[in-house]
């Protein structure tokens, strides 16, 4: 805990929770669930753990994964998804929105849409 990986309001990911931390004390550390719950972990278990600091850097990426009719016009689909990221006041225009033909299944075709916004706003 020394390196002070998170810290009081930070969303962060420990032990298969993920919550935002209400308190660090020298015992335990504390975090509140978006379901309600607080969670009180033991320091020595946080410090032997992976953590994922989910607030720590500025920006985020979010990934959808959609899938479309073979009948439907991959390129239209893509212009009407990045269009809409264009205008959403919270997606960053750098780096840009994109479009990605994921994968071609048996029954459908998988996109991959992605954007960044800043860590508040994820």
């Amino acid at each position: 805990m020394v390196f002070k990986p998170f810290r009081a309001g930070d969303l962060v990911f420990i032990n298969n929770s993920l919550g935002v931390v209400t308190k660090i004390d020298i015992l335990y550390t504390r975090l509140l669930t978006f379901d309600g719950r607080e969670i009180t972990m033991p320091n020595g278990n946080v410090a032997n753990s992976d953590i994922d600091n989910r607030t720590m850097n500025p920006k985020r990426r979010i990934g959808l994964n959609l899938k479309f009719s073979f009948d439907e016009d991959i390129d239209q689909v893509r212009k009407i998804m990045i269009d809409a990221m264009w205008k959403h006041p919270k997606i960053l225009k750098d780096p840009e929105p994109d479009v990605w033909l994921n994968d071609i299944g048996e029954y459908d075709m998988k996109l991959i849409v992605r954007c960044w916004v800043e860590s508040p706003d994820y």
